[in-house]
């Protein structure tokens, strides 16, 4: 069992519902999921083989180990978060791409080796430099992050190949750089910020 599709009548999943389910690669949240575990009881905790997950829009706040040791976690995206909280991102160092969504008003993990290739940010850049904390902003950067505000998949248009990443950069486990593809939109308002 590689994938995983919850019922779209679930509104909440149980402490510890999948943790260390070592197959299942990718976890479909229903949209209207509002209750996730509890802070150290992550439903997902130790899922080693999870390579995507979408946290949906009825979570609103993160919590400590909320993906412990999902080690090769891959692609994270948080739908209307408010807060993500210190030691979300605990033993998962593999995340390459993380889509953050407007609503964030707090990012306080300080995970050191949680340094993602790309981050999509859906607001703007004004937000980014007031949420993400300096310290944050300047460890992404130094690691060779790219940050894109403004993101919206829905209109999305024109493919943004990233082709380039910088010498030092690894992933987790010291596996070779791969590219990263998004899509973003065409528009006046899209800005690239290129932090290497």
């Amino acid at each position: 069992l590689k994938n995983v599709t919850l019922p779209s009548a679930m509104t909440s999943i149980p402490v510890k519902m999948f943790s260390y389910c070592g197959a299942i690669e990718e976890l479909e949240i229903p949209n209207n999921i509002s209750s996730f575990g509890k802070m150290k009881s992550s439903p997902i905790e130790g899922m080693v083989s999870l390579k995507k997950i979408t946290i949906p829009e009825g979570i609103k706040k993160t919590y400590m180990c909320f993906f412990l040791n999902c080690s090769n976690l891959r692609t994270v995206e948080f739908q209307g978060v408010t807060e993500i909280a210190a030691n979300t991102f605990m033993q998962c160092t593999a995340v390459r791409e993380l889509i953050l969504p407007s609503s964030l008003t707090k990012y306080a993990d300080t995970t050191q080796k949680m340094l993602p290739k790309l981050i999509c940010f859906k607001g703007t850049e004004e937000q980014w430099n007031t949420v993400i904390p300096e310290a944050r902003r300047n460890a992404w950067a130094a690691a060779g992050t790219i940050v894109v505000c403004n993101y919206n998949a829905s209109e999305a248009g024109t493919p943004a190949k990233i082709t380039a990443q910088p010498k030092s950069a690894t992933f987790a486990k010291g596996s070779a750089v791969e590219d990263l593809t998004v899509s973003v939109a065409a528009d006046a308002d899209m800005q690239f910020i290129y932090s290497w």
